[in-house]
């Protein structure tokens, strides 16, 4: 897979590498949400892409599947450039329509069509010779060719490159900073993260949660207690307690940092010998999307005293079920 505007235009995997996505853009088809068609049944201004866009985006939208492994490639010069893992259930498309997509190429075209990846953080590019129809965006990789591929990577790869779970400490306990990581890693058998993009998440945590704090003490709240290693924080508000739990999009899908978040908040709360609180909040890195909000407004019809928050030009902003937005 390439991701570059054109035959030689900019460079585009940058971006996708820091919001976790793969891309890919043909102006016919920019504004069209191909989950609601398929193979069988194309949108009319399919018939306005060239033959070789019609392959590629036919592989992207409907054929790659959550768990497959990708392969990015430059053409000059030849290398390989980036390594990922598509999210999602195993064996469905992994394709998502994003109208509000952060892609952005030099002529501000959107590019809205994207599957959310598990990029290889630490991967350094690699010489690829002579690689396969190097034109074509996407590519099925033919048996050879994966070989050739896997065998390249055997050769470049780290030989302690962390590929899951860190051990605990001699002692048998794990430190705050590996019950973090371990805490980030529990679905490490499904989506593997590297020893630096655990800590890219550490930092962008941190900085959340100090985004947050310095947001409350503006709004005139001192009472907050920073929980945790900035993974989550308290405070008293009107008499009431409120526990704030902050998660990173890390793939720039919500969903997966809200399902995490739901565990842990439910432990803090009603675990043995926990005392509950009042509200609980959920900051997000990011805002969450309509089927988020719709999820919360369900969890709350169950008794959850659950609200999202995330970062806004102005501050924050929160659901409409969140006390401190009144």
């Amino acid at each position: 897979m390439r991701m570059r505007k054109g035959n030689g235009g900019s460079d585009m995997f940058e971006q996708c590498l820091i919001h976790g996505v793969a891309a890919i853009h043909y102006d016919p088809i920019e504004s069209v949400d191909l989950s609601q068609y398929s193979e069988a049944e194309l949108p009319n201004s399919w018939s306005e892409l060239e033959s070789s866009q019609s392959g590629s985006l036919r592989k992207f939208a409907w054929r790659i599947k959550g768990g497959d492994t990708i392969y990015v490639a430059e053409s000059y010069p030849s290398r390989l450039v980036g390594v990922g893992r598509v999210r999602g259930t195993q064996a469905v498309a992994g394709y998502h329509y994003d109208p509000h997509t952060p892609i952005i190429d030099d002529d501000q075209h959107p590019w809205r069509h994207l599957l959310h990846v598990e990029w290889e953080q630490d991967f350094e590019a690699i010489r690829y010779p002579a690689p396969y129809c190097a034109q074509a965006t996407v590519l099925d990789l033919e048996g050879s060719e994966l070989r050739k591929i896997q065998t390249l990577l055997a050769r470049h790869r780290k030989p302690n490159s962390s590929r899951g779970p860190s051990s605990a400490s001699p002692s048998g306990e794990n430190t705050a900073d590996e019950q973090i990581q371990c805490r980030e890693l529990e679905d490490w058998a499904y989506t593997r993260y590297t020893s630096t993009a655990v800590k890219t998440i550490q930092r962008r945590h941190v900085k959340l949660c100090n985004q947050f704090t310095r947001w409350l003490t503006s709004n005139g709240n001192t009472s907050h207690r920073v929980e945790r290693r900035n993974i989550d924080l308290t405070f008293r508000q009107g008499g009431l307690s409120y526990l704030v739990e902050f998660k990173i999009a890390y793939s720039g899908d919500p969903k997966p940092a809200i399902r995490e978040a739901l565990g842990q908040l439910l432990e803090y709360n009603h675990y043995p010998r926990r005392k509950p609180h009042d509200h609980w909040i959920l900051i997000l890195d990011c805002q969450p999307t309509a089927d988020d909000l719709d999820f919360l407004a369900r969890l709350r019809m169950l008794g959850l005293p659950l609200a999202f928050g995330w970062p806004s030009v102005s501050g924050f902003e929160f659901s409409k079920e969140c006390p401190i937005a009144r």
